[in-house]
């Protein structure tokens, strides 16, 4: 029985493998219309539980969060990889939302997309917020070298409570765009350093933010569009934008090219101070044997003028 295992174990292998490859697949164009039966398999769900649910289906995620004092999102995240320029859009709807929040930070549902590593995130959501009321948020969430996470903020007033959200990148930089109503345009909120290397993910979530509140919403007609297929338009600013929260103070995360060039300068910079070793051991190797030498060459004078004066001893 037991020399079936090895094979057995082969095959499940060679079963699971085209499933685990589905990770991280290269995402050039989505289309909720055409694909709306791939969006649930597209995401794997977190922090879901009886009082913060997250249904994914055809017709998006929908989210029913309960009242409760404990910040933290539920949501799903896409491991897709996504190159060059693009714009991920969705639609949201707020089926229940308080009008107002006076405890936590407030409530939300939105998407990110992510480039991972020390880049981190650019995030546009709908809330209601103990800060600005009913608004659009803008965010680079950017991992600090402590492990935590600074939430550069920029904030513009909604008043629909359907509408559009979306990330488009240009470049290097993330331009967060919103529509307040389903048939209002795309309008530019904020835009911000990003990177230009591709993104490895993109997550959709609803929060209470520590509000006592309730939270029924839904994200849905996700839009992804990439290369010449992005679309223009909507690059102006919302007027009355407020800074919540600005980016730290260090430099923003370097493009693959920036990269690149300075890890190259840094290689060649570090060459030099990695040279002053090697001559410190150069000279001291000639060094050590030059004494070696010296040593042996006293002891075997030495031998050489006592060995006659014992030859003539007699026994």
């Amino acid at each position: 029985m037991t020399r079936f295992l090895p094979l057995a174990a082969a095959l499940a292998a060679l079963t699971l493998a085209p499933a685990a490859a589905q990770d991280g697949r290269p995402l050039t164009k989505f289309d909720a219309a055409a694909d709306g039966d791939k969006f649930a398999k597209m995401f794997h769900t977190y922090n879901s539980k009886p009082s913060r649910t997250i249904a994914l289906g055809p017709d998006g995620a929908k989210f029913g969060l309960g009242v409760q004092k404990a910040p933290g999102n539920t949501g799903g995240r896409a491991e897709v990889t996504i190159a060059g320029n693009f714009q991920v859009a969705m639609r949201y709807e707020l089926e229940t939302a308080p009008d107002q929040v006076t405890t936590g930070y407030g409530v939300s549902t939105g998407f990110a997309v992510d480039a991972g590593g020390q880049i981190g995130e650019a995030s546009v959501n709908r809330g209601v917020f103990t800060q600005n009321g009913q608004a659009y948020r803008a965010s680079r969430n950017i991992p600090q070298p402590d492990g935590k996470t600074h939430y550069a903020i920029v904030s513009s007033a909604a008043k629909a409570r359907q509408g559009q959200l979306a990330v488009r990148r240009v470049g290097s930089e993330a331009i967060i765009l919103v529509a307040d109503g389903p048939d209002q345009p795309l309008t530019e909120v904020h835009r911000y350093a990003f990177t230009d290397r591709p993104v490895r993910a993109i997550r959709v979530y609803a929060d209470t933010g520590g509000a006592e509140a309730e939270l029924k919403a839904r994200l849905y007609d996700l839009q992804v569009r990439t290369g010449a297929d992005v679309p223009t338009g909507g690059e102006g600013k919302v007027a009355k934008s407020t800074t919540i929260v600005p980016l730290p103070n260090a430099a923003p995360p370097r493009s693959a090219a920036q990269a690149g060039a300075a890890g190259a300068a840094e290689s060649a910079d570090s060459a030099a101070p990695a040279a002053a070793p090697v001559r410190g051991v150069s000279f001291l190797l000639p060094a050590a044997t030059f004494l070696a030498g010296l040593i042996v060459g006293v002891l075997v004078g030495r031998r050489w003028k006592v060995a006659p004066a014992a030859a003539s001893d007699p026994d």
